[in-house]
């Protein structure tokens, strides 16, 4: 089920050439993936426009799906749950944080701890925090 990370893959180059064409369910990527991903968890992927996968899933199951799209492509892997609860996001894709903000702003919400934010505070400065932050700084006051 969900995980505690996020991890993140993009999609470089296509390795194996296939006659597929783009959304082609037939494609045996998404057999492959269909053995890995109950239907239940596909709520926690999200494959954005720019061929960029975010996986919140137990890291079992994130190299699984890697090891999967790394037979048809070149890729790059991380995990970006760090970034992501220092509400570094944008870095990544600038676009990516618009076009599923739900899918980022709820794991920073339930998973950034006041001592996450205490040190994003201590190394960029107050200024530093954005409207995620300050929610979660008074959420958990009000929750103490």
């Amino acid at each position: 089920m969900k995980s505690n990370k996020i991890y993140h893959i993009r999609l470089e180059k296509e390795i194996v050439k296939t006659n597929y064409a783009e959304n082609d369910f037939s494609h045996p990527i998404y057999t492959e993936l269909a053995t890995i991903i109950e239907l239940e968890e596909a709520k926690y992927i999200w494959i954005s426009d720019d061929d960029e996968l975010f996986i919140r899933l137990d890291e079992n199951k994130y190299k699984s799906i890697k090891s999967t799209f790394e037979k048809y492509y070149e890729l790059l892997a991380e995990d970006i749950t760090d970034k992501l609860l220092r509400g570094e996001i944008e870095k990544l894709n600038p676009k990516i944080k618009f076009s599923n903000e739900a899918f980022f702003t709820s794991f920073r919400k339930e998973y950034t701890s006041i001592d996450d934010l205490l040190d994003k505070i201590n190394a960029k400065g107050i200024d530093a925090l954005d409207t995620i932050d300050k929610s979660i700084l008074f959420n958990k006051k009000e929750n103490k």
